[in-house]
């Protein structure tokens, strides 16, 4: 029989720490007003009601018909963050002559045809980004899954920026693919984390590129963001809520799962891509109570419960219709199971 969503854990959690609220203060973007311009979302014909639209149709490359208003994937461009955790191996590694050629300012027009292959969660990121970060000892998990994938273009899978403080990056993979023109930037900060190192050299390169022209937004996607150590996979979830509104969107990533951060006061509407995700999903309410959450689209919805550790967590619920609408008093993770490359996915 399948688990409800009424799962009940011992684990009460705080605040959001000082300095995601600094970061939040600082940040310009936090505003609703401010999130649905970032975001290039549609407004509704409410004045008190923002719509903020999630669509996840950029995987597979299936760009819904969307209002000019709409959050439409096709005009976002996409950076990938690989982080250090055992996650990337060998079997995830696949050669298109396309979809991995090296990076070029079409290089995401290029390998738009080919991310619906039959191919990982990783590889459809790598196919689809035009900027790649490995975050310190992420190199040498990228190296080794390439190595061990045995292809004969290893030159084809060259980040374009390895950033830490560098202590995990091994001398022979700093080697290889310095000499293959990715650079090197160490970062001896200890009060923020390697992942942090790369957000904040995406968010000055995406700074930069508006200040220089129009340029579409950026969302950033990270591989690796569970699994490993449970200190590491708390800090990716730090992360959606420290840069909260900084790019287009911020998304973890595994083969088996994503999650991203649903913000306060809107009215969320994930759009599902049945190909890759579900049919479990869950809203998790990390770092404050939620005291009213309202869903639509779901096995077990929500009306204007609390959501919080503690007491109920919507773990474990399932998916049933292609647009799931969220409207929470606090912000809410949002995950879903993706679907394991070869198990029938297209």
């Amino acid at each position: 029989e399948e688990e409800g969503h009424h799962h009940h854990l011992l684990l009460r959690v705080s605040r959001v720490d000082p300095l995601i609220q600094a970061h939040e203060v600082a940040n310009t973007t936090t505003s609703v007003s401010a999130q649905q311009k970032q975001l290039g979302t549609m407004s509704t014909s409410s004045s008190t009601t923002t719509t903020l639209v999630h669509d996840n149709a950029f995987l597979t490359n299936n760009v819904h018909n969307t209002n000019a208003d709409d959050n439409d994937s096709s005009s976002s461009r996409i950076a990938l963050i690989i982080l250090n955790t055992p996650g990337l191996s060998s079997d995830l590694i696949r050669v298109s002559s396309k979809s991995t050629s090296p990076n070029t300012d079409d290089h995401a027009a290029s390998s738009a045809s080919t991310a619906t292959e039959d191919c990982s969660i990783f590889q459809r990121l790598w196919n689809l980004s035009s900027y790649r970060v490995c975050a310190d000892g992420g190199a040498n998990r990228l190296l080794d899954a390439v190595t061990a994938a045995a292809t004969t273009n290893p030159e084809l899978f060259i980040p374009d920026l390895i950033r830490g403080d560098l202590d995990s990056l091994r001398s022979d993979v700093r080697q290889y693919y310095s000499s293959n023109g990715c650079s090197v930037e160490q970062d001896f900060d200890q009060d923020t984390n390697d992942l942090d190192k790369c957000l904040q050299a995406l968010a000055m390169k995406y700074t930069n590129e508006q200040s220089e022209s129009s340029s579409s937004p950026l969302t950033v996607c990270v591989f690796g963001a569970f699994g490993g150590r449970f200190d590491q996979e708390m800090a990716s979830i730090n992360a959606l809520y420290r840069w909260k509104g900084k790019f287009h969107r911020l998304i973890l990533y595994t083969e088996e799962t994503s999650a991203l951060l649903l913000p306060e006061g809107v009215e969320n509407r994930i759009r599902i891509n049945k190909e890759l995700e579900g049919p479990t999903c869950g809203l998790i309410p990390i770092g404050l109570r939620c005291e009213s959450c309202t869903t639509t689209g779901l096995k077990w919805n929500l009306s204007n419960d609390i959501l919080e550790f503690g007491g109920m967590v919507s773990s474990s619920n399932h998916v049933e219709n292609e647009v799931v609408t969220v409207h929470a008093s606090s912000p809410l993770i949002w995950t879903t199971e993706m679907k394991r490359f070869g198990d029938g996915v297209p």
